[in-house]
């Protein structure tokens, strides 16, 4: 349920970390999707961090990268172009908190070595 926004709240503390549950409906719903965005193949997180930061990219054909982050409910896709020659890309509010959580996670183990 990635569209149902979330009332106003302190934000929750993992690891020195402000998780905002904005669009997760609980602390083990954003855990889960942080840790299958983690299992995820580099190259779909670099087109999640990709999609994220165009709002939307356009390509010829939907990558595996794509499908997987799709079926994860990080992005939609769809046909564009006569004959849906192109497939559109774009960040679901699910997978933009996703990769903000996982981008802080990371930044916090920076800070600590």
């Amino acid at each position: 349920t990635w569209w149902r926004e979330k009332p106003a709240q302190q934000p929750a503390m993992e690891s020195g970390v402000a998780v905002s549950l904005m669009w997760f409906d609980s602390e083990e719903d954003r855990a889960e999707a942080v840790s299958e965005l983690k299992q995820m193949h580099p190259s779909a997180r670099r087109l999640l961090a990709e999609t994220v930061g165009a709002s939307g990219v356009t390509r010829k054909k939907a990558s595996d990268a794509a499908l997987a982050l799709e079926k994860a409910g990080f992005v939609r896709m769809w046909g564009v172009g006569f004959g849906d020659e192109e497939v559109r890309i774009v960040p679901t509010l699910w997978g933009e908190e996703a990769l903000e959580v996982l981008d802080d996670e990371k930044d916090e183990a920076g800070k600590r070595v």
